[in-house]
């Protein structure tokens, strides 16, 4: 991955916040802001794609892009929100089969497999 360089002013109280997670944790105060800023973005991916698909804006596959999930993952998320979707998993797993079938795939996307594009 790519990296660039920033420089950002924070108060003293988070630096000594990041500091003492960073002892937590047996890690650098870069690496451990790093893992805290993208633990947050991730979870406002989240957020931003369960929001949009409750308003109606977006679909429940456009809903899983946003947030780098695999359908089934952003299911389960948008059921522990206690937002509704339109398709129960088991329709979405039938599909899926048929899609995978028809391209010929061998492997069912899941967790383990699923890595998000940048």
């Amino acid at each position: 991955m790519k990296t660039v360089l920033t420089t950002v002013r924070l108060p003293e109280k988070i630096m000594k916040a990041l500091d003492e997670k960073a002892r937590e944790e047996g890690l650098d105060r870069t690496t451990i802001l790093r893992k805290l800023l993208e633990e947050s973005i991730k979870r406002w991916k989240i957020e931003k794609a369960a929001n949009m698909y409750k308003q109606g804006k977006i679909s429940l596959s456009k809903a899983a892009k946003i947030a780098e999930l695999p359908v089934d993952e952003t299911m389960e998320e948008l059921a522990r929100r206690g937002i509704k979707s339109d398709l129960t998993l088991e329709e979405y797993k039938e599909s899926l089969a048929t899609a995978l079938k028809l391209f010929e795939v061998k492997e069912y996307p899941t967790k383990r497999n699923h890595e998000p594009k940048n």
